[in-house]
């Protein structure tokens, strides 16, 4: 989880110390570029993960993969191309169980009038994220 105020420096590579196996380790020298990179508004490719969660939540998650950065769309909008249009309340649920929000980017999910919804890591976060990714 972010913890630290946006736009403050952060130590990613001190997450790799405590990597305690090889295919830990090996996870995280892919995803330490990804994460400087999206903390900076630049380019990157995004390591594979795991596949988890409810089939609805797997496609809200391939959904939000495919969001260009810098773009936003609803809840809504969520639901209907993940394939449930009337799921509009559980694709926000997919949005609040993302356990990584820079691999899987919730924070490209508004709440309807495109108000900000939520964000696990904190509106301050989601804010950043989007500022960084419109480049602003």
């Amino acid at each position: 989880m972010l913890s630290q105020a946006p736009g403050r420096a952060l130590a990613v590579e001190s997450i790799s110390q405590r990597a305690e196996s090889a295919s830990d380790r090996a996870v995280l020298a892919l995803a330490i570029p990804f994460v400087k990179a999206a903390l900076r508004g630049r380019p990157a490719v995004m390591p594979a993960l795991a596949e988890c969660h409810a089939p609805f939540f797997r496609r809200c998650r391939a959904v939000m993969q495919a969001i260009p950065a810098g773009k936003t769309i609803g809840y809504a909008e969520l639901a209907r191309r993940a394939g449930s249009p009337g799921a509009v309340r559980a694709a926000g649920q997919a949005c609040a169980r993302n356990p990584l929000p820079l691999f899987v980017p919730c924070h490209r999910i508004l709440g309807a009038g495109n108000r900000l919804g939520g964000f696990s890591c904190g509106l301050p976060w989601k804010e950043y994220l989007l500022e960084i990714e419109a480049g602003r």
